[in-house]
């Protein structure tokens, strides 16, 4: 992860018109956040204001040329690269076939309760232009 690559993807966003309206995420690996942590424009106080640096409230997340970045060990990483996922809110879409249902049985038996809990969900991307992956070598 450079600033090189955060600067295209930017472009591209621009480009394509997505709005920069506060809800562009960019969802990196660990290894890209330390990479990120070492380019001077992310992590020093000159560039971005004592309110935007990595820690003011921990590793969570951090709002950095548009993009609001986060950590998650979860991304794929089919080969050397790690797929980063940059996206607008507005280009993904979730729908809930069945919203959570909850049981709870006691069971004699086993002089115990059993709790269960069920939901039908899916994902799909939307606008494909406000969406896009970032390979980045680990």
């Amino acid at each position: 992860m450079s600033l090189i690559k955060a600067k295209n993807m930017m472009e591209i966003f621009n480009g394509n018109d997505v709005p920069d309206d506060g809800q562009r995420y960019w969802v990196v690996g660990p290894k890209q956040w330390s990479d990120l942590l070492s380019v001077d424009q992310f992590s020093r106080v000159e560039y971005v204001g004592p309110q935007d640096l990595p820690f003011p409230g921990g590793i969570t997340a951090k709002r950095w040329m548009g993009f609001l970045f986060f950590v998650h060990s979860g991304l794929s990483k089919p080969s050397s690269d790690r797929k980063t996922l940059c996206f607008h809110k507005s280009a993904i879409g979730a729908g809930i076939g069945a919203d959570v249902r909850t049981e709870v049985n006691y069971i004699p038996e086993k002089v115990s309760h059993l709790i269960t809990s069920m939901l039908s969900l899916g994902a799909v991307e939307i606008d494909g232009d406000a969406a896009r992956v970032q390979l980045c070598a680990e």
